[in-house]
């Protein structure tokens, strides 16, 4: 590893530059006594890049994936490393999608999940530890470098298309259906009155209609979006002993129930 000169700060959340965005306004929302007109979030993420930047630094990928435990969490975007371990409880997509990606390449995935990335390098900034050296990859070795060429080249291709941007009017006809639904469940309910008819068909709808809980939506379901069919790490695909998926999942249900 080649060391330079590390980065200021003991990488909390709040370092002197997002105090600096605090100060600049009063508590009723005004500016302060300097007159000086507001900048917005993303005016100050991009006047910090002008900034001059301290040399970081360098770590190789081996270095990288020796910080992927639970208490000791590193992760690579965009070339830079990050040191997430103390932040991690106050992620907002929950501390399990860290600690799948620690010590791995998530550029991808953060790009994905964080459509606004001048804002949330105002949160990466005090988690800077380094960069990766020269001479190492873009991700980890063991990845085929060229589907993940592949992958951001049909980013690319989405973003030129505008498929990232929302179709308002397709939303509202789901908005309509929901609540044209809603008003039949009412009609049926004054029409035909309560009881235990009425009281089956709506459980059996409810159902087949609802699926899971909000908790296994809330909780669950968004690992699966950033380590799809990832065993082990995708919840969504353990569902052992009904389904054994994959090449691994078999093997581990065997060996458990042979006991060794």
């Amino acid at each position: 590893m080649m060391f330079e000169e590390k980065p200021e700060g003991n990488g909390s959340l709040v370092d002197e530059n997002q105090l600096y965005l605090g100060s600049r306004h009063q508590a009723n929302g005004k500016p302060g006594a300097s007159g000086k007109a507001k900048f917005s979030a993303r005016q100050e993420a991009n006047a910090k890049c002008d900034l001059p930047r301290k040399s970081l630094n360098r770590y190789t990928w081996q270095e990288i994936q020796r910080h992927r435990q639970e208490t000791d969490q590193w992760l690579v975007i965009n070339r830079k490393v990050y040191d997430v371990t103390g932040w991690a409880d106050r992620h907002p997509g929950g501390r399990k999608v860290l600690n799948h990606y620690a010590g791995e390449y998530a550029t991808d995935v953060f790009r994905a999940m964080h459509p606004d990335p001048d804002i949330v390098q105002l949160y990466l900034k005090p988690l800077l530890i380094g960069e990766l050296a020269p001479e190492e990859p873009n991700q980890e070795r063991n990845k085929n470098s060229q589907l993940v060429d592949d992958f951001q080249e049909l980013r690319r291709t989405l973003e030129t298309m505008n498929l990232f941007h929302a179709n308002l009017g397709f939303f509202f006809l789901h908005l309509a259906q929901v609540l044209i639904l809603e008003a039949l469940a009412w009609v049926i309910v004054w029409h035909f009155g309560s009881g235990w008819l009425v009281t089956i068909f709506i459980s059996c709808l409810l159902a087949v209609a609802q699926g899971l809980s909000v908790k296994w939506w809330n909780n669950q379901h968004f690992q699966h979006h950033v380590k799809t069919n990832i065993y082990l790490k995708d919840p969504d695909i353990d569902v052992d002993p009904f389904l054994l998926i994959g090449d691994l999942q078999p093997v581990k249900v065997c060996l458990e129930i042979l006991g060794t």
